[in-house]
């Protein structure tokens, strides 16, 4: 007796190869498309602790503390006194003021917890006007 050949069940469930495949070309597309500014800074880090300037004790200096909370940037000079500044464009000023008037070594000393945006609005800053005096101060962990 001749029989039919098999056929097998039929998938009554939906097709899912041709959605998969459209979402891979949508996120791809995405994902190319994006426009994701990146933003950097280069920093030359010394290669050895030989290489590390010392400070003298002739040099003048004053110190620019970047704060987590408000204000957050304290400009203080050596006989001076502190300043501080919540908005950005009074002490880019001020800093500016102090860069050009009196030349000298520029410690930033940011607090842990601080925004590293801030911190890097004052690195750019300082990359902006060619002052390359400027040394971060940080704390060990123990």
């Amino acid at each position: 007796m001749i029989r039919p050949p098999r056929t097998q069940p039929l998938n009554n469930g939906p097709e899912l190869t041709p959605l998969i495949d459209i979402v891979f070309i949508v996120v791809v597309f995405l994902l190319l498309t994006a426009n994701v500014q990146v933003m950097s800074l280069p920093v030359d880090i010394p290669s050895s602790d030989s290489q590390l300037p010392t400070a003298t004790a002739e040099e003048s200096m004053f110190t620019v503390a970047v704060k987590a909370t408000p204000p957050h940037w304290v400009i203080n000079i050596e006989g001076s006194g502190t300043s501080h500044y919540e908005d950005w464009l009074d002490f880019k000023g001020a800093l500016i003021d102090q860069l050009r008037q009196q030349p000298a070594k520029l410690l930033i000393a940011p607090e842990p917890n601080a925004s590293s945006e801030h911190l890097l609005k004052l690195l750019a800053l300082l990359n902006e006007e060619a002052f390359g005096n400027a040394h971060i101060l940080m704390e060990n962990e123990s």
